[in-house]
């Protein structure tokens, strides 16, 4: 009996340290996922200056700031992300996505980069001067909101071209381009 009575203490113990191990294993993986994952500032509301709200694919609101950076609103908790978070510039000026839920952010600089927001971090896209005019399907354009410089921007999916507007003869105030929408039909 008292044989017994050990194993059965023993099978307890070991059911129960082993369940407690996992749970603590569990709960770890879920802290090194969470440490991976950008967190901007929690804010009670939406600072002033707001210039540009886009809705992206997933109903959160974005909200694009002359000088605090972009916020963004799930439904139910507001966040700010600046150049602390790693946003390029703390003026968003356009807010756009792709096909696959990253969110891009324009601003007015003179360096011709914007930013690129995966879910997780910012990186950041350097454009390349380029003349590769093209249209096709999964392209996002942008707009240069640096001063009167006539260009904009394409990228694709990999690349990020820095496309010169023409300068026609015998005018004096060059192009500017300021916004640029796709249709449902692909149209710009």
């Amino acid at each position: 009996m008292k044989v017994k009575l050990n194993l059965f203490i023993f099978f307890n113990a070991l059911i129960l340290l082993a369940s407690c191990n996992g749970q603590t294993s569990v709960k770890l993986n879920k802290q090194a996922k969470a440490q991976n994952i950008l967190k901007g500032d929690t804010v009670p509301v939406i600072g002033n200056n707001v210039m540009v709200i886009f809705q992206d694919s997933r109903n959160d609101y974005w909200f694009g700031s002359w000088e605090a950076g972009v916020y963004k609103y799930d439904g139910q908790t507001i966040v700010n992300y600046n150049i602390e978070h790693g946003l390029l510039d703390n003026r968003v000026d356009e807010i756009k996505e792709d096909e696959f839920g990253n969110i891009y952010f324009s601003s007015a600089n003179a360096i011709s980069e914007i930013s690129k927001f995966n879910g997780k971090t910012f990186t950041t896209l350097k454009a390349i001067p380029s003349e590769n005019w093209k249209l096709n399907s999964g392209d996002i354009w942008f707009k240069s909101s640096y001063e009167d410089t006539g260009k904009v921007y394409r990228y694709d999916s990999s690349t990020l071209f820095e496309l010169q507007l023409p300068h026609p003869p015998h005018l004096t105030n060059p192009f500017a381009v300021y916004s640029i929408y796709r249709d449902k039909e692909d149209n710009i």
